[in-house]
């Protein structure tokens, strides 16, 4: 008798089943219908993705947060110049509409914004890090940036082809030798290669054939950094230098935790939603204070909240939809950008390829939280992790949750 293996699981993002559910901060237990990001453990046959014990006790810093932050220098951390603001309204005049067409408009607004240092606040929620998961493991439960936050609050595109990828026209080719050639010539022969500030000196304004290349070159050198976050460990007395724009991680901190944040700015109608913490400072005395018992406050969704001024991207709706899919389906690209959001895979950098795993964090796009199950590393193949990455949707139909929900955990969880 021929035996035929079982077909494998659909790839979808969103698992459907019946659950006993109960609120993170505990209360009433209700059975319903619950909405899971897979792969959770029922997906994965059992299989758990288990947080590393450290993580779940782990040793507090051993240095005062405030002498710490004496210790370590933030060297990714900009602060966009006047001359770079005149660039970017100079520029954005030209070519706002070939800018929104690209998806790259927002971001490029986002760049004038200042983001003030808070290093105590900062330091102190990368003592919650996870270097397994990429998730912050709070007393409460577990959070992390996603792309949903680079996408929302920051305006930058999670479509579009990887950072690899070669340059395919020969005329880009040759936009990208001219490009090299400027940057020589841009330093004066000072350095091998010219200075953010030469940069600007040589094409801005110029009338240059290449100004608007060179100063996309530039927003993408500056404020494009694949690497957000880095362990930061200090047992010595020497300075700690940290390449990275941990802006990013304090804004994140200030949409989610009411306690420790300033009083945001008004926006006017267009701005980016960054416009609200542009130059704000804030005074926590007890930076951990927030943190560890801001459970029933956490911010879980912060951007499906309405708010005068900004409008809401269109897959935070009144009521929940459900997205049918086959061969003819033609997304909306904010959809196609929220699927992304929802769908573990891995994210390929410049130098690095990180795990991305929404599973473990689910109600942070609305959904319910179950016990996240394993996910496949490709091993350090950049070219099949982006492959899973951009994969296309397997799902007959994407379910897109209400704006609003309150959303539960299930008792194993």
């Amino acid at each position: 008798m021929e035996i035929h293996s079982a077909p494998p699981p659909p790839d979808t993002i969103v698992e459907e089943r019946e659950e006993h559910m109960v609120s993170p901060t505990g209360g009433h237990i209700t059975r319903r219908k619950a909405h899971f990001l897979k792969p959770t453990a029922t997906s994965s046959n059992g299989k758990v993705s288990e947080l590393p014990q450290r993580c779940l006790s782990p040793k507090p810093f051993i240095y005062d947060l405030k002498d710490l932050s004496e210790k370590v220098l933030f060297k990714g951390w900009k602060r966009p110049t006047q001359k770079w603001e005149t660039w970017v309204r100079n520029m954005h005049d030209k070519y706002q509409a070939l800018w929104e067409q690209v998806g790259i408009c927002e971001a490029i607004l986002s760049s004038r914004y200042h983001i003030k240092q808070h290093k105590e606040l900062v330091l102190g929620i990368v003592e919650k890090w996870c270097l397994e998961t990429n998730t912050f493991v709070f007393p409460w439960g577990e959070a992390t940036i996603t792309l949903e936050d680079v996408m929302v609050c920051w305006g930058f595109s999670v479509l579009g082809e990887s950072v690899l990828s070669p340059l395919k026209t020969k005329q880009l080719v040759e936009v990208e030798r001219k490009l090299i050639k400027g940057r020589k010539e841009a330093a004066r022969g000072r350095c091998k290669f010219a200075s953010p500030k030469d940069w600007m000196d040589y094409f801005m304004g110029t009338g240059h054939e290449l100004e608007h290349e060179a100063f996309l070159s530039l927003w993408d050198l500056s404020w494009l950094k694949d690497r957000i976050f880095c362990s930061v460990v200090v047992q010595t007395n020497e300075l700690v230098n940290v390449y990275a724009p941990f802006q990013l991680l304090l804004v994140w901190v200030w949409e989610r935790f009411m306690g420790a944040r300033p009083m945001p700015n008004s926006i006017s109608h267009g701005e980016p939603r960054i416009a609200r913490w542009h130059r704000l400072k804030v005074n926590v005395s007890d930076i951990k204070l927030p943190i560890n018992s801001a459970g029933k406050s956490f911010q879980w969704r912060p951007y499906a909240i309405a708010i005068n001024g900004w409008s809401l991207p269109k897959f935070y709706g009144d009521e929940e939809q459900h997205i049918l899919i086959d061969s003819h389906t033609h997304l909306n690209e904010d959809i196609h950008s929220f699927a992304r959001c929802l769908r573990v895979s891995e994210l390929v950098g410049l130098e690095s390829i990180e795990p991305y795993l929404p599973q473990r964090v689910s109600m942070q796009f609305g959904m319910d939280q179950d016990l996240p199950g394993c996910f496949a590393r490709c091993n350090g193949n950049p070219d099949i992790a982006w492959r899973n990455y951009s994969r296309p949707l397997q799902d007959s139909e994407l379910y897109i949750p209400p704006r609003l929900l309150e959303t539960d955990v299930t008792l194993q969880y």
